[in-house]
């Protein structure tokens, strides 16, 4: 299995794709937090036999364009599909700059049981 840090930025290639050419760290942490808070949403949801936490991602979204929120849809589907076996959360994630190149880090995190 990967890291956690390449499955999520296979998984977010067709958001993050739509970054600007030239984007701050600031834009890529933004791009990268609604990835992960996505993927998350899924993951918890398939641990609690639920949709709460997809449901409540959309509607903190509710205010974007109808594109946006279409493109967020499909982001929940893609993990869904592609990634359904990848029951691993995110938890610390940061983007550094290595060698004048960014690098996203994240700490993969497994269900907890109460």
């Amino acid at each position: 299995m990967q890291k956690i840090s390449a499955t999520i930025l296979e998984f977010g290639q067709p958001f993050l794709d739509l970054l600007p050419e030239g984007a701050s760290k600031r834009e890529f942490e933004a791009y990268l937090g609604i990835v992960v808070t996505a993927w998350n949403a899924v993951v918890m949801d398939e641990w609690n036999h639920d949709d709460s936490m997809q449901k409540q991602f959309m509607s903190h979204l509710s205010s974007m364009p109808p594109a946006y929120l279409e493109l967020m849809q499909a982001l929940l589907g893609r993990k869904k599909q592609l990634f359904a076996d990848d029951q691993r959360a995110v938890g610390h994630h940061e983007l550094i700059e290595k060698n004048g190149e960014w690098v996203f880090r994240a700490e993969a995190r497994g269900k907890l049981e109460h």
